[in-house]
């Protein structure tokens, strides 16, 4: 019987990264700000959060107690967990604290659940890159349809080019509609692609029979197909940072691997190259090197610039301890400006500083102490366990320029998903 529900908790695992994708949830408490809806005020149950709790059962029914261990990864988890613990006290609003707390230590179940559950990480990483093979083809279905339609049960919302808000290239031509495939925003959707680009590497290298290489190569290029319509520059670079550092490491680590790892960057290039080809103008003005560089593509730069000035001026007001988890936006409306509309309260789009101002030095430090962990005991023994590193490689990148790491469910547990997995490994 206890072999049987372990299984059943491996293969919840797999179901669990399938699923990530999926935005499916029940908002229970709908946050409002200035007379508008106020997403980092409101309170969702995901779908995904059901399978959580049940891994959660499942876990403590299989679980031995002996494979917890106190080692540089528990140690990070840890702090960052008890600043963010200690900031409850004194946030701002301590309902919204107390529910983003909430969503940490759920993310950071994970890292228990994947240290107890024996599962194949072979099959995780096939998981995560055929959900982003139907993510993909999703985002190649929006994009030339020039239209996301809502499907409430999956938690899609209608995303139209002529909408104010929605996520568009502007040039001379008109408006194109960037891909949005089941996520909130394109650039998610990017990221997540990504991560099933690297782990596509990793099956590929780590594969024994051709299936499975074949799995990986069609992968490579599906996903790589739909990381293109994102258009997300910062997603498109990190990647591109992250490739050419595992290629320096596979040449290094598995010698005459050469031609093995130009098969693979020509299989992510080559649909890179083709759409760029039939789509030029649209890449020149993402990057502001065309005649196209329109008033989004200023205004969009203009406005990442006003939040990181934003989070500058609540961060040397509140340095050592932060405004609490969860309350930036808010203590944007108390402390910084009360009169923009609600949708203008976000984020800064920086993690490292989204959590200064969060959590203070502390926080930071702990935060940085989390990445490091994995990036300076990477498994260079396993070909898959590499990919997982190179992961989180190109996650230290993107916190760089998004949020979502630390203020969506969904890159929470992708964030704390990988870095369980490199722990686990890297023991």
């Amino acid at each position: 019987m206890r072999q049987i529900i372990a299984k059943i908790g491996e293969w919840l695992l797999y179901i669990f990264a399938f699923l990530l994708p999926w935005q499916t949830r029940w908002i229970f408490f709908e946050g409002e700000i200035n007379n508008g809806f106020w997403e980092y005020g409101s309170y969702s149950l995901y779908g995904f959060d059901i399978i959580l709790f049940l891994l959660l059962i499942i876990t403590i029914i299989v679980g031995k107690k002996k494979n917890f261990f106190i080692n540089r990864f528990s140690l990070a988890a840890l702090g960052l967990l008890l600043v963010a613990f200690f900031s409850l006290y004194w946030a701002l609003d301590k309902e919204i604290a107390l529910y983003a707390f909430t969503r940490l230590l759920a993310a950071m179940l994970l890292i228990i659940i994947v240290w107890q559950i024996k599962f194949k990480p072979l099959f995780l990483a096939g998981a995560i890159a055929l959900a982003g093979v139907f993510q993909s083809i999703l985002a190649t279905w929006q994009f030339f349809t020039q239209k996301a339609v809502a499907i409430k049960f999956l938690g899609m919302a209608e995303h139209l080019p002529w909408i104010l808000g929605d996520q568009v290239i502007e040039f001379t031509g008109g408006r194109m509609l960037r891909a949005y495939g089941s996520f909130p925003h394109p650039n998610i959707l990017a990221a997540f692609l990504a991560i099933a680009v690297i782990l596509s590497i990793g099956i590929y290298l780590k594969s024994t029979n051709k299936w499975g290489k074949y799995f990986a190569l069609a992968s490579l290029v599906i996903n790589s197909a739909g990381l293109f319509f994102t258009f997300s520059r910062a997603a498109w670079i990190g990647l591109f940072i992250t490739l050419l550092f595992y290629g320096l490491l596979i040449f290094w680590i598995y010698h005459r691997r050469e031609l093995t790892y130009i098969k693979l960057f020509t299989a992510i290039l080559l649909p890179f190259i083709l759409l760029t080809a039939i789509y030029p103008n649209l890449v020149l003005t993402r990057f502001g090197l065309g005649e196209d560089f329109q008033r989004l593509e200023i205004k969009s730069i203009e406005q990442r610039a006003d939040y990181t000035e934003q989070s500058l001026e609540i961060i040397k007001a509140n340095f050592m301890t932060g405004v609490g988890i969860g309350n930036y936006t808010w203590t944007l409306h108390e402390q910084v400006d009360k009169h923009l509309e609600s949708y203008d309260y976000q984020p800064v789009h920086n993690v490292y500083l989204l959590v200064l101002a969060e959590l203070g030095i502390f926080g930071l430090l702990f935060f940085i102490y989390l990445i490091a962990a994995v990036l300076l005991k990477i498994d260079l023994k396993s070909r898959l366990n590499l990919a997982f590193a190179m992961c989180f490689l190109f996650f230290a990148f993107i916190a760089f320029f998004d949020h979502f790491l630390w203020t969506m469910a969904i890159g929470l547990y992708l964030f704390f998903l990988i870095f369980a997995v490199n722990s686990k490994y890297s023991n």
